[in-house]
Protein backbone atom coordinates (compact mmCIF):
# COMPACT_ATOMS: atom_id res chain seq x y z
CA UNK A 1 0.00 0.00 0.00
CA UNK A 2 1.90 3.64 -0.69
CA UNK A 3 0.77 7.04 0.96
CA UNK A 4 3.02 9.24 -0.94
CA UNK A 5 4.21 9.75 -5.13
CA UNK A 6 7.21 12.17 -5.83
CA UNK A 7 8.80 12.31 -8.99
CA UNK A 8 12.44 12.77 -8.58
CA UNK A 9 13.88 15.28 -9.87
CA UNK A 10 17.30 15.87 -11.79
CA UNK A 11 19.43 18.89 -11.97
CA UNK A 12 16.17 20.59 -11.94
CA UNK A 13 13.82 18.62 -14.43
CA UNK A 14 10.91 16.58 -13.30
CA UNK A 15 12.17 12.77 -14.30
CA UNK A 16 9.50 11.27 -16.82
CA UNK A 17 10.50 7.27 -15.80
CA UNK A 18 10.58 7.09 -12.08
CA UNK A 19 9.72 8.17 -8.72
CA UNK A 20 9.76 7.86 -4.96
CA UNK A 21 6.74 5.98 -3.32
CA UNK A 22 6.24 5.97 0.65
CA UNK A 23 4.80 2.08 1.03
CA UNK A 24 3.86 0.18 3.45
CA UNK A 25 6.99 -1.94 4.27
CA UNK A 26 5.94 -5.85 5.47
CA UNK A 27 7.20 -7.25 9.02
CA UNK A 28 9.66 -9.33 7.56
CA UNK A 29 11.93 -6.47 6.14
CA UNK A 30 11.25 -3.79 9.37
CA UNK A 31 14.04 -4.57 11.74
CA UNK A 32 16.92 -4.51 8.83
CA UNK A 33 15.04 -1.22 7.43
CA UNK A 34 15.03 0.33 10.94
CA UNK A 35 18.35 -0.40 11.10
CA UNK A 36 19.66 1.16 8.26
CA UNK A 37 17.56 4.19 9.14
CA UNK A 38 14.78 3.81 5.99
CA UNK A 39 11.84 2.91 8.01
CA UNK A 40 8.73 5.57 8.39
CA UNK A 41 7.01 5.99 11.10
CA UNK A 42 7.82 2.22 12.26
CA UNK A 43 6.22 0.66 8.86
CA UNK A 44 6.47 2.69 5.82
CA UNK A 45 9.49 2.52 3.69
CA UNK A 46 10.51 5.40 0.76
CA UNK A 47 11.40 3.62 -2.14
CA UNK A 48 11.78 4.04 -6.37
CA UNK A 49 9.46 2.96 -8.43
CA UNK A 50 9.48 2.60 -12.25
CA UNK A 51 6.83 3.54 -14.75
CA UNK A 52 8.85 0.76 -17.03
CA UNK A 53 7.43 -2.15 -14.09
CA UNK A 54 4.33 -0.27 -12.58
CA UNK A 55 2.62 1.33 -16.25
CA UNK A 56 -1.07 1.09 -14.63
CA UNK A 57 -0.45 2.20 -11.43
CA UNK A 58 1.90 5.15 -11.74
CA UNK A 59 0.99 6.41 -16.06
CA UNK A 60 -1.56 8.51 -14.18
CA UNK A 61 0.91 10.01 -11.90
CA UNK A 62 3.12 10.89 -14.77
CA UNK A 63 0.78 12.09 -16.93
CA UNK A 64 -0.57 14.69 -14.74
CA UNK A 65 2.73 16.49 -14.21
CA UNK A 66 2.34 16.84 -10.87
CA UNK A 67 5.36 16.74 -8.39
CA UNK A 68 3.36 14.98 -5.61
CA UNK A 69 0.50 13.04 -5.14
CA UNK A 70 -0.99 11.99 -1.69
CA UNK A 71 -2.16 8.50 -2.34
CA UNK A 72 -5.87 8.39 -0.99
CA UNK A 73 -6.74 5.71 1.77
CA UNK A 74 -8.54 2.69 1.11
CA UNK A 75 -12.64 3.20 1.18
CA UNK A 76 -13.93 2.06 4.67
CA UNK A 77 -15.15 -0.88 4.56
CA UNK A 78 -18.94 -1.28 3.65
CA UNK A 79 -21.06 -0.47 6.69
CA UNK A 80 -24.61 -2.56 7.07
CA UNK A 81 -27.95 -1.07 8.84
CA UNK A 82 -30.64 -2.28 9.41
CA UNK A 83 -33.97 -0.92 9.91
CA UNK A 84 -35.68 -1.94 13.01
CA UNK A 85 -39.39 -1.93 13.68
CA UNK A 86 -41.00 -0.30 16.81
CA UNK A 87 -41.27 -3.72 18.55
CA UNK A 88 -37.66 -4.57 17.62
CA UNK A 89 -36.38 -1.40 19.04
CA UNK A 90 -38.67 -1.57 22.39
CA UNK A 91 -37.27 -5.68 22.90
CA UNK A 92 -33.56 -3.89 22.31
CA UNK A 93 -34.04 -1.53 24.23
CA UNK A 94 -35.11 -3.44 27.36
CA UNK A 95 -32.87 -5.86 27.00
CA UNK A 96 -29.86 -3.10 27.46
CA UNK A 97 -31.95 -2.19 30.96
CA UNK A 98 -31.67 -5.78 31.69
CA UNK A 99 -28.34 -5.90 30.90
CA UNK A 100 -27.42 -2.83 32.69
CA UNK A 101 -28.98 -3.87 35.86
CA UNK A 102 -27.21 -7.16 35.79
CA UNK A 103 -23.69 -5.33 35.65
CA UNK A 104 -24.28 -2.24 37.30
CA UNK A 105 -23.61 -3.96 40.94
CA UNK A 106 -20.27 -6.21 39.46
CA UNK A 107 -19.28 -2.96 37.96
CA UNK A 108 -19.99 -0.51 41.02
CA UNK A 109 -17.90 -3.02 43.20
CA UNK A 110 -14.93 -3.10 40.33
CA UNK A 111 -14.54 0.69 40.46
CA UNK A 112 -14.89 1.10 44.42
CA UNK A 113 -11.76 -1.56 44.79
CA UNK A 114 -9.85 0.20 42.31
CA UNK A 115 -10.15 3.48 44.09
CA UNK A 116 -12.03 5.16 41.11
CA UNK A 117 -15.50 5.51 42.88
CA UNK A 118 -16.01 5.69 46.98
CA UNK A 119 -18.99 5.56 48.64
Amino acid sequence: MALEMRRIEHRGVLTGDSCKVLAYAPERYRRYLKEIGRLVDGEYVWCFAYLSQNRKSLAPFFASGDAVWPVPPPAPEKIVTHTLTRAQFDALAAACEVLAERLAAPLREILECSGVVSE
